[in-house]
């Protein structure tokens, strides 16, 4: 799964639950096996997306 479709899922899955992006991430930490699997899959590769993703200071040092 790439990060376009994990997105889409953790989208859909707000919107039926009713909560923002916070509020499901926190929700899926807590309580894992309220979710489906696909949910908590998308919840792994969107948070490796944000973990290897570099800041512009990160980034610039790289380039320097």
């Amino acid at each position: 799964m790439r990060i376009k479709g994990a997105m889409t899922k953790l989208k859909n899955e707000m919107e039926f639950l009713g909560m923002s992006l916070e509020e499901l991430l926190v929700f899926i930490e807590r309580n894992p096996y309220a979710v489906k699997n696909s949910t908590i899959e998308a919840y792994g590769v969107y948070k490796n997306y944000q973990n290897n993703e570099k800041s512009p200071l990160q980034w610039a040092k790289s380039v320097l």
